[in-house]
């Protein structure tokens, strides 16, 4: 793969980590781990992960907290914050994510056809507030809403490009409100690294204020998981998705196909469309209490409107699980997944799914 991460150097730092083994299973815990990186899209670049785990109670998902600084020598910056708060027993959960960009990417076009030879280099700034808020209403039923705002400034792009030219709505970037309602089913006996129960999600937003009516959409996504425990220290993990926006959505709020989480061995935005749907599998064991490994396979294409549109693609790949948290079970995940079109290797805190 053309745009890829290659880790030149790791070099990991965790405050009060390494002494977890002698603190109490509800005590606060948090690391920092910094990771020097290369990619061909940024140079040399650092990253910051920052992670805070607290309000540890019995029958309750741990609290956390994290942050993901980065900068490079082409001076790109990252700042993006992301976290869960859970009440006693899980009784309400709120979820929040922010984050600025200014970032160069490629614009490889829409649909699951496009051959990559008109690929673009175009760079945004991108500035996003995200809030969940959730309550249980019935045995393990959550029900809530969620609000979401997305602001894109096209900073360059190629001249008489596909970007530059306006061929797509959000080429030149723009505001988008959305509000929706959230529906979840969580059994799960871990919120970070799963081995065994069902964590199903339902979202529906409407992206329409400040819009005109010809421009609004709504954007529906269904994510099913589900974690088969095979012994104490290893698991299966399943999960089936599919998103579907009605309307006329913006290129950056389009399905993308691929990255860290969705179809791991696909640069992410290669494929985008106003649909996508992918199944994906994952074995884990973590032999050790600070080492795991992985094996992943999934299979799923982006669409337009019908199923039968589909080019199905498929990915696979194998994972190196390093335990940061292992109370926790947070863990610093390098995966190496292949696609059609190559190789992508990935460092990321925390697992796919």
């Amino acid at each position: 793969m053309k745009k890829t991460a290659f880790v030149i150097l790791l070099l990991s730092f965790t405050s009060g980590i390494f002494a977890a083994d002698d603190a109490k299973k509800y005590e606060d815990s948090w690391l920092i781990l910094p990771l020097p990186l290369y990619s061909e899209e940024t140079g040399l670049k650092g990253i910051i992960t920052g992670a805070y785990f607290y309000n540890k109670k019995p029958d309750t998902f741990s609290s956390n907290m994290q942050l993901y600084l980065s900068y490079s020598l082409k001076n790109q910056v990252s700042v993006e914050e992301e976290g869960w708060h859970y009440w006693e027993k899980n009784e309400y959960k709120l979820y929040h994510n922010s984050y600025y960009k200014k970032y160069p990417d490629t614009f490889f076009g829409v649909g699951n056809d496009n051959s990559g030879e008109a690929a673009e280099e175009v760079t945004f700034q991108m500035l996003k507030f995200r809030a969940e808020f959730h309550k249980k209403i019935t045995g393990l039923l959550y029900a809530g809403v969620r609000l979401s705002y997305e602001n894109f400034v096209l900073l360059e792009a190629e001249p008489n490009g596909l970007i530059s030219s306006e061929v797509f709505k959000g080429g030149r970037g723009g505001s988008y409100f959305g509000q929706g309602l959230a529906f979840s089913m969580d059994t799960r006996d871990n919120s970070l690294f799963a081995m065994d129960g069902i964590y199903t999600t339902l979202y529906c937003d409407y992206y329409g204020i400040g819009l005109n009516a010809q421009d609004s959409f709504v954007k529906t996504e269904f994510d099913f998981r589900k974690y088969f425990k095979l012994a104490d220290n290893q698991s299966v993990a399943a999960e089936v998705f599919t998103g579907v926006i009605a309307g006329s959505p913006p290129i950056q709020l389009m399905e993308q196909l691929g990255g860290d989480h969705k179809m791991r061995g696909y640069f992410y935005g290669r494929y985008r469309d106003k649909c996508m749907s992918f199944a994906q599998a994952e074995y884990r064991i973590m032999p050790w209490e600070r080492v795991g490994f992985t094996a992943f396979a999934g299979a799923g294409d982006v669409y337009e409107s019908s199923l039968a549109d589909m080019n199905v693609k498929f990915a696979g790949g194998v994972g190196l699980r390093i335990g940061l948290v292992p109370e926790e079970r947070a863990n610093l995940r390098i995966d190496l997944g292949y696609g059609r079109d190559g190789l992508a290797f990935i460092f990321y805190a925390f697992e796919a799914f």
